[in-house]
C-alpha cells in the first residue's frame, strides 16, 4: 500500500536538488578547509614547476598523521584546531551532524530529493555557513595575522575571507534568488 507522504513538485525537486547540491559543496568546502589549514601550518610549501607543492615535515606526520586516530586527517586536524581554539567540542559536535546529513543527501539522494525539505535542513546549512565563517575569521586571527605581527585577536568585527565571500555567493546564486517561494530558508537566513 502506498504511504500517503507529500510529495514534491518538478518546481520543488529541482529546487531541491540545488539544495543538496549547494549543501553538499559547502560541507566538502568546510572538511578541506579543516584539513588544509593545518596542512599548511605544519607542512613546507614550495614552488616547484609553476605548482604549489607541499611537502610534508615530519611533526605533521608524527602529530595529525599518527595522532591516535587511524589515521583520520580530518578527525585529527579538528582535533588540533579545538586545541588551539579555533573551533570548539561542541564545534566537532555540530561538524557530525553537519556531516550526518551529507551522508544522507549523498547516499539516500533518490528518497530525499522526492520529499518536502524540512526546516532542520535549512538550519543545518545556515550552521554549516556559520562554522565555515567561525573557522575562516578564528583561523585568520590566530595564525595569519599573528605570524604577520598583526593582533587582531580581540577586534569584535569578522574577518571575512575570500572562502566566505564565494559560499555566500553560491548560495545567493543556487538558492536565495527564488527565497520568498520558501518559507523554510527565509525563517533561517532571516534570522541570521
Amino acid at each position: 500500500m502506498e504511504e500517503n507522504k507529500k510529495r514534491v513538485t518538478v518546481e520543488e525537486l529541482k529546487y531541491n536538488l540545488l539544495f543538496i547540491s549547494t549543501y553538499v559543496a559547502i560541507y566538502e568546502n568546510l572538511k578541506a578547509s579543516i584539513i588544509e589549514n593545518v596542512s599548511t601550518f605544519y607542512n613546507d610549501i614550495e614552488i616547484e614547476n609553476g605548482e604549489m607543492v607541499i611537502k610534508k615535515t615530519r611533526e605533521y606526520i608524527e602529530e595529525i598523521e599518527g595522532i591516535g586516530h587511524s589515521k583520520n586527517l580530518l578527525k585529527s586536524s579538528f582535533s588540533f584546531l579545538i586545541d588551539m581554539g579555533v573551533l570548539t567540542d561542541n564545534d566537532y559536535a555540530l561538524f557530525n551532524k553537519i556531516k550526518k546529513r551529507r551522508n544522507q543527501y549523498v547516499h539516500e539522494l533518490y528518497n530525499i530529493v522526492t520529499e518536502p525539505l524540512a526546516a532542520i535542513d535549512a538550519e543545518l546549512l545556515s550552521q554549516a555557513m556559520s562554522l565555515v565563517e567561525k573557522l575562516s575569521d578564528k583561523w585568520f586571527r590566530i595564525f595569519e595575522a599573528s605570524i604577520q605581527g598583526i593582533d587582531l585577536f580581540d577586534a569584535k568585527e569578522a574577518i571575512i575571507s575570500g572562502n566566505v565571500i564565494l559560499l555566500n555567493s553560491l548560495i545567493s546564486a543556487t538558492l536565495l534568488d527564488e527565497f520568498e517561494k520558501w518559507d523554510i530558508l527565509q525563517e533561517v537566513f532571516i534570522k541570521s
